[in-house]
């Protein structure tokens, strides 16, 4: 069972004919192969029959397919879902695909718990919804996977507990470990009182005990034969006498710190040992075989030349045959036992690397399995030469000043026609237009928040009516249903098509998607909508300061730790390589820890350390707000505060940029509302340029009505792949695009975070003038701690090759 959040409503029925509500049959629900689950407290997910995952709400009402199947499992908040089936893996709404991982359980944060290895059971990660790496890893729990009920219980993304194999000892993120005197099943965790609470189904007689965590060999037996068990969030502990959660089986009890008493002893019979059979002959043991692979090219354009390099374990000196494998396919093989194995990929995609070692009867494989990103080939054009204009301004501003004349350009006519199953290439350039000028809403996933969803879909129909003519508009489900919050709809003749926009619509958090799933769905309702052109009421950006020219960046984080200290080295290097901006960070609760007040302290040292050597910041005022616990009026007085001092060394100030990866998950949710943030924008004098946010992981630009736009490139794509995206929202929005925090340089690679490649740097730089983009700020490791201690040689070659590519004529 599943309770809905603040409510203690109870949603059943795993071998019943449906999903109950409280007792209550909701209509229309087929059978369910796993346990319901409420979703933000506004709708039903159900696992139908195994063959789809579907949405409802507490009545039957508003009955949708969510996704395809085959669905096992679910779980869900109101920050998104997961589902996960033996032979899929674990899909989300927000994007996140793990094939070999199981699903486990969602926090009411939105917290998912995954084991890593669906075969083995072996390791446990914790993510947060639009991250695309894992917030926590335990490489070696074992959780007890048991279906439908599972073993695990998250309250949050930090307070995570699971069963282990012997289903005595249960361990956690955040609390010391228990050790049960009986073997537990279907754990849950709930805070009562400001304590913890655990509950669990004891295996030897089907008891169920809720215990709190500082568990003391005391606690509350509930009624014999229970199953399920499900905390309200008030002290209402509810199960069911029966397996398969029928209504009629439903109880429930209020459990408070005054029911805690002595557990029962409890009665087990005799265990009967047979007699041990005599001991077999002792046999020499054979060391345990495995092959790892140490070192890989996690990807590049195709054709892909990979190379991985492996070492065999435990093959004493047994001849080997080592296989490099993609996707479970042998592609190349060697015999020693260490070495190098190759092979080229010729198709772009997403291959699953891993190696298989074959010794004197015995087979291991890899543990992990790696992903090599395979891209469609990028061919770089002539870089141009940059000739000033005769203002004296770099060629950069004429690229700024074309992309406001094609953002006012009348709208050109729909190019000849393409197959039904497209987005015409002249829809697609309307459709970004329309986000550049109406940001998506962002909020909590709440019905009010999806009814502004649609209304903004509503909005993009209209001018898709409008430009495009009478075929484009919107789409319902049924004449009754109400409109959809992320789909457009064109109607041909008898047929209808229709395109989901949106990624993780439903999260608060959407974001466009390049490649929309197309439906042909002739049973649906198409909606005819009025030809509004919205676009005719957008107004340019403010007149306001533009950032300067070059801008040629460098992280430079923890600066003011580093100038409050007495070291200057930073700088100095900065001024001497030729570098014009360093991107500095208030405040942060990462690396070098600081108190908003230190960073306050901190700044004008800062301010004036850059203008005495000539350079200017990057400003970077609300970071980590979520660690920093503000609220609305706490960061309304910290952006106030940060201005005073820029206003007092306006030489210094290339940019300020209000918030850092807004919609990251150590951020306040409040900064990634628009609304909130052109709040914000307005406390920033006009004599500075400002950028509302950056955006991160994978996700596109993000279109503020700053000055200039600053992006986090995605880090499993190229330089050159980037810059075309940066162009593209540069040329719609009529706002400068800087490449400002890629993928990190540093000593040593980590694949996704930083690479060991010095020409990385030079590649954004040359790839960023051929775009013409507004600049580029190199981001190197240690730049986070401003410490020129920190540069080895691959760094300081990289800030070396990339300034002289920043500055060629």
């Amino acid at each position: 069972m599943r309770i809905q959040p603040g409510t203690g409503r109870v949603a059943h029925g795993i071998a019943g004919d449906g999903v109950y509500v409280d007792g209550v049959r909701v209509p229309g629900q087929p059978p369910t192969s796993g346990m319901p689950d409420w979703w933000g407290g506004r709708a039903i997910y159900v696992a139908a029959d195994g063959r789809a995952l579907r949405s409802c709400a507490a009545d039957g009402s508003d009955d949708r397919a969510v996704a395809d199947g085959p669905v096992a499992f679910v779980r869900a908040s109101r920050h998104g879902w997961a589902a996960w089936h033996d032979t899929r893996g674990v899909w989300t709404s927000w994007g996140l695909s793990l094939p070999f991982a199981v699903l486990l359980d969602m926090a009411p944060d939105g917290a998912l718990v995954v084991g890593d290895d669906y075969q083995s059971g072996v390791g446990l990660s914790v993510h947060m919804p639009g991250m695309a790496h894992p917030v926590w890893k335990i490489p070696d729990a074992r959780p007890v996977l048991r279906f439908p009920y599972s073993q695990v219980s998250a309250l949050s993304v930090d307070r995570v507990m699971w069963i282990e194999q012997n289903g005595r000892v249960i361990r956690s993120l955040s609390f010391r470990p228990l050790s049960l005197p009986w073997t537990a099943l279907h754990p849950t965790l709930c805070e009562v009182s400001g304590q913890v609470w655990l509950t669990t189904l004891r295996a030897e007689d089907d008891a169920v005990i809720a215990v709190p965590w500082a568990f003391d060999g005391r606690g509350v037996t509930q009624i014999p034969g229970g199953y399920g068990p499900a905390w309200d969030g008030g002290g209402l502990l509810h199960w069911s006498v029966g397996a398969g959660e029928l209504p009629e089986d439903m109880r429930q009890r209020v459990v408070t710190a005054a029911d805690v008493g002595p557990i029962p002893a409890v009665a087990l019979p005799p265990v009967v040992v047979p007699p041990s059979p005599p001991p077999p002959a002792p046999t020499p043991e054979l060391p345990r075989l495995g092959v790892t692979i140490d070192h890989y090219t996690p990807g590049g354009p195709a054709p892909f030349h990979l190379t991985a390099d492996y070492h065999v374990e435990g093959h004493g000196h047994a001849p080997v045959q080592v296989y490099l494998t993609l996707d479970g396919q042998r592609v190349a093989m060697e015999t020693e036992p260490a070495g190098q194995l190759e092979t080229t990929i010729t198709e772009p995609g997403e291959y699953r690397l891993g190696a298989v070692v074959d010794c004197a009867g015995r087979r291991a494989q890899t543990g992990a399995v790696r992903i090599v990103r395979v891209q469609t080939p990028v061919i770089v054009p002539p870089i141009p030469p940059v000739t000033p204009v005769a203002t004296g301004r770099d060629a950069y501003t004429v690229a700024a000043q074309e992309a406001r004349a094609e953002l006012a350009a009348p709208v050109e006519p729909p190019e000849p026609p393409t197959p039904d199953d497209q987005i015409p290439a002249s829809v697609w350039r309307t459709i970004r237009r329309v986000i550049a000028a109406l940001p998506f809403p962002h909020g909590d996933g709440s019905e009010a928040y999806i009814q502004t969803l649609r209304e903004w879909t509503r909005r993009l129909c209209e001018q898709l009516r409008y430009t495009h003519g009478p075929e484009w508009g919107h789409k319902a489900t049924s004449p009754g249903a109400p409109p959809s919050k992320e789909s457009i709809a064109r109607k041909i003749g008898p047929d209808l098509h229709v395109w989901d926009m949106l990624i993780g619509a439903s999260s608060g958090a959407p974001r466009l998607s390049d490649q929309p799933s197309h439906y042909h769905v002739n049973d649906q309702h198409f909606i005819a909508v009025d030809p509004v052109d919205h676009l005719a009421a957008v107004v340019p950006p403010p007149a306001r300061a533009q950032i300067p020219q070059p801008w040629i960046g460098l992280t430079a984080f923890d600066l003011g730790v580093r100038l409050e200290s007495g070291d200057r080295r930073w700088v100095e290097m900065m001024a001497a390589a030729g570098f014009t901006v360093a991107r500095v960070v208030v405040a942060s609760v990462y690396r070098t820890v600081r108190t908003p007040a230190d960073g306050l302290r901190q700044l004008p040292l800062t301010l004036a350390a850059l203008a005495g050597a000539g350079l200017k910041a990057e400003v970077v005022v609300l970071v980590d707000t979520r660690d920093y616990d503000m609220t609305r009026s706490v960061m309304r007085d910290y952006l106030r505060a940060v201005m005073a001092i820029c206003q007092q060394s306006p030489s210094a100030i290339a940019g300020i940029e209000i918030a850092n990866e807004s919609t990251h998950s150590t951020q306040v949710i409040d900064l990634a509302d628009p609304v909130f943030l052109r709040e914000l924008s307005e406390l920033v004098p006009q004599q500075f340029a400002i950028s509302w946010g950056s955006s991160h992981g994978g996700e596109a630009p993000y279109i503020g009505q700053g000055s200039y736009i600053t992006h986090h490139a995605d880090r499993d794509r190229s330089p050159e792949e980037n810059a075309g995206v940066m162009a593209e929202a540069q040329r719609v929005s009529g706002q400068l695009v800087i490449d400002d925090e890629a993928l990190g340089i540093a000593e040593t690679q980590r694949p996704g975070a930083r690479t060991d490649d010095p020409a990385y740097g030079e590649r954004q730089a040359r790839a960023a003038r051929v775009h013409r983009l507004g600049g580029v700020t190199l981001h190197i490791e240690a730049g986070l701690a401003a410490n020129v201690d920190l540069l080895g040689s691959v760094q300081r070659e990289a800030i070396t090759r990339f300034v002289a590519a920043m500055r060629a004529r």
